[in-house]
């Protein structure tokens, strides 16, 4: 099976060509620069693999890039930026596409608008096949599948203490934290009303501090399971890292604003 692998050269798509060598699949690198597209092929372990170089600005050449890929995978974030693009090229290509996006405005764009392109293709576009997407959707149709009444609300919450983020994650997240907050209510999406709260998780002490954040299942929930609610919430409180970007000297401020230690 060859997997063409959009973003190759950055931290999480070099992690998937990776992968892809170890399961003896077959990646092709998509990207910008050949140079480090080639680097990243000997450094895991696939000196041979095919290298593509496609602008994001040239649907053509991307669309070209994937024909003869079984399926692409879309690592190159931001995707508000720059996702959009790999996706219209592989609809244009008739390949099967997922993508490792959490950023919520754009799932939400790519789910409501490529879906009768994807359909007209034959193809499944799926973005958010990540940790904090993929588990929380399929968690909360397995768990609607074995009650006997109707969903009242589905809350999908992120309660994981902090820990490293690669480059990139770290942009995306400081983007998402700023922007206003979404939830689905009244079988809509609106901005949502509540403010920080607490949830109890198995194992903790005391209460978990969450705010409201537009996780993945917000958007894909509410399409394929019947209830009028869907939250999402993440753990905050002092424990929520400050995440320094690079250039930032010590003591400066990260992407949420609270100081980093020194």
């Amino acid at each position: 099976m060859r997997i063409a692998v959009h973003g190759a050269s950055g931290f999480t798509g070099s992690l998937i060509v990776a992968e892809l060598a170890r399961r003896d699949l077959s990646p092709i690198l998509v990207g910008r620069d050949e140079a480090r597209l080639r680097a990243v092929a000997a450094r895991t372990g696939v000196p041979d693999a095919e290298i593509r170089v496609a602008a994001l600005d040239d649907t053509a050449a991307l669309a070209a890039a994937f024909a003869d890929s079984d399926a692409v995978v879309n690592a190159a974030g931001p995707f508000t930026l720059w996702g959009e693009p790999v996706v219209r090229a592989a609809i244009a290509a008739r390949r099967h596409y997922i993508d490792t996006t959490g950023e919520p405005g754009y799932l939400h764009t790519i789910l409501s608008t490529y879906d009768e392109p994807a359909k007209q293709a034959g193809v499944a576009v799926v973005p958010a096949v990540t940790d904090d997407g993929v588990p929380g959707d399929l968690i909360a149709a397995l768990t609607a599948a074995r009650l006997d009444a109707p969903l009242r609300e589905v809350r999908v919450a992120d309660l994981r203490r902090p820990g490293a983020a690669s480059r990139g994650t770290a942009r995306s997240m400081a983007a998402i934290a700023v922007l206003d907050q979404v939830e689905y209510r009244d079988r809509t999406w609106q901005s949502a009303n509540a403010s920080a709260t607490t949830l109890d998780e198995p194992g903790e002490p005391d209460p978990v501090s969450v705010t409201p954040l537009a996780l993945p299942g917000v958007y894909t929930i509410p399409r394929h399971l019947d209830t009028p609610i869907v939250r999402g919430r993440w753990r905050s409180g002092p424990e929520r890292p400050c995440r320094r970007r690079t250039g930032d000297a010590p003591g400066g401020r990260g992407p949420w604003g609270r100081p980093c230690r020194r």
